[in-house]
């Protein structure tokens, strides 16, 4: 096979694995609804993200290639910075948007060493995966120019967070663009796993 077959055949497996990551994605808020405890709620989300990171690594040989490393420390560090700001700062734009059908919240944990799991593990599964199928597969997998991809990625980012009401939607849309366009610009994995899990970190402290 030649080297355009190559990567035609990894572009329509990563939209393949796309597609599994955003409909597991969309279906982990019904499994929500159906947890009335706690433990139940986040046990469920943990066995969500947990089968699409298996599967997204089940076919890392076949992942698109990734975009080319251009950033330096000091600019991944400033864009680490940059991403956790533009995260942390759209947050309050939830209560402004309005959170329409709002289907589901998290609830409180009690528990302190369950907390701790969840602001470590929890957290830090959420923003591997999320990172994976929304920027790295999602950006070198989607048809299209540089803009194009960017925003339809970041639309189906948002979109997974659709229980959350149409305000979350917005704001995570938003969060995945600024997102999308430090990884293409960079080509850093990293610096968007660990700015989202950041995010995350400070939002749920």
């Amino acid at each position: 096979m030649t080297q355009i077959g190559t990567e035609r055949q990894k572009a329509r497996t990563g939209l393949a694995l796309l597609g599994f990551a955003f409909a597991l994605g969309c279906l982990n808020d019904f499994a929500f609804m159906a947890f009335s405890g706690t433990n139940g709620v986040y046990l469920a989300d943990y066995a969500f993200k947990l089968a699409i990171l298996a599967v997204l690594l089940g076919f890392r040989k076949s992942w698109p290639q990734a975009p080319e490393k251009l950033g330096t420390i000091a600019l991944l560090a400033f864009g680490w910075a940059a991403l956790v700001a533009v995260g942390v700062l759209t947050d309050p734009w939830i209560e402004m948007l309005g959170r329409g059908w709002k289907l589901i919240d998290w609830p409180p944990i009690e528990n302190r060493w369950f907390n701790a799991f969840d602001l470590s593990f929890g957290l830090a599964l959420t923003a591997l995966v999320e990172e994976l199928a929304f920027r790295r597969i999602a950006l070198t997998a989607l048809p299209g120019g540089f803009w194009q991809r960017l925003i339809l990625s970041s639309l189906l980012f948002g979109l997974i967070h659709w229980g959350q009401g149409y305000g979350h939607i917005a704001v995570a849309s938003l969060v995945g663009l600024a997102f999308g366009y430090a990884y293409l610009r960079t080509g850093s994995l990293v610096l968007v796993v660990l700015a989202h899990y950041a995010v995350n970190l400070i939002l749920f402290w």
